[in-house]
């Protein structure tokens, strides 16, 4: 897969680098249980499947898996962490390079989401249909079944929470499928498949923290999967900072007013605190029509615009998510 095509398809949108360290996971998952995954995915595989992705290196530089399964039958799967737009356009081209090495076969194309998102099962214009494509998107999967089996166990903790699970429950019932049931020899791999997989939802600590707990101490520290896990927290840990320097910087102007307003006191900031809930206008509006600090307080305490006190703020009326609108961003 070359580089460019690598960091096209897998940039993410929460602060996780554009690594193909999901795509790298899933193809060895592949190599190694090709006909326990193409069964998973409904392609009808011959016991002597082979993988061509291989074979065709012009072909297929950009392509995830491709399988010869028969005489005559070829599948492409392509592993996504959220389908783009402009996914069917590739798999079109794709299928367009593929057939023409071979054009006595029959191509079968399935694309696996791993978190979220819509993928369109065909590529058309409303009158013609260009490509088909065969979907499976693994949060909607039964992880009862892919815990049946030790090589497909690493895709559970993507799967379907059902009421009262978790994903870091999940992956503790994955590493304890693949310690229990997995030959000695593909323990460790498998093991450290489902902890690279459990990273598209969980964070390093949960994740290792449930490796000791199953008696599978696999660090992914220093490893591509570590470092992005770590640059994603970063990432995190930044906005979280921004946005409580927001509502500090957000209190510290509203307490300012107060002090123009009615000379310092030592409720000001107790007031200010309570003002920021209200949003950007409604807080200004408050402190110009009280007629005193005292009488302000009491008024926030009584539940302003008939909120009771014990009720947190909406997001919706918080002045965070006001200025955040303001300039077209989301938390």
């Amino acid at each position: 897969m070359s580089d460019t095509s690598r960091r096209r398809r897998d940039t993410s949108t929460d602060g996780a680098p554009p690594v193909p360290v999901y795509d790298d996971a899933l193809r060895q998952l592949a190599a190694n249980d090709l006909l326990v995954l193409c069964r998973w995915l409904g392609i009808d595989a011959d016991p002597g499947a082979v993988r061509l992705s291989e074979a065709f290196p012009s072909a297929t530089e950009d392509v995830d898996l491709l399988v010869g399964c028969g005489p005559g039958r070829l599948a492409q799967v392509e592993f996504v962490r959220r389908p783009t737009a402009d996914l069917p356009w590739r798999l079109l081209e794709q299928r367009a390079r593929i057939l023409r090495l071979e054009p006595r076969s029959r191509l079968r194309q399935h694309v696996v989401v791993l978190a979220g998102g819509r993928m369109p099962p065909e590529l058309t214009d409303g009158a013609e249909v260009w490509a088909r494509f065969h979907v499976t998107h693994l949060p909607e999967q039964d992880p009862e079944y892919l815990l049946t089996d030790p090589a497909l166990a690493p895709l559970a903790p993507l799967a379907l929470l059902a009421s009262g699970a978790t994903r870091d429950g999940l992956l503790r019932r994955a590493l304890e499928v693949i310690r229990r049931d997995s030959p000695p020899a593909r323990t460790r791999g498998l093991a450290a498949l489902a902890m690279v997989l459990a990273a598209v939802h969980l964070d390093l600590d949960a994740i290792e923290t449930a490796g000791r707990e199953t008696a599978m101490p696999i660090s992914l520290g220093g490893t591509v999967a570590g470092r992005m896990l770590e640059q994603r927290a970063h990432a995190r840990g930044e906005q979280a900072g921004l946005a409580a320097g927001r509502v500090a910087g957000q209190q510290a102007v509203l307490g300012e007013l107060l002090v123009a307003r009615f000379g310092p006191g030592p409720r000001v900031p107790a007031v200010a605190a309570r003002l920021v809930a209200l949003g950007e206008k409604a807080a200004v509006a408050a402190v110009m029509d009280a007629t005193s600090l005292d009488a302000l307080f009491d008024d926030l305490l009584a539940g302003p615009r008939g909120r009771s006190p014990l009720t947190p703020p909406q997001p919706s009326d918080t002045m965070s998510v006001q200025l955040d609108r303001s300039n077209g961003g989301e938390e």
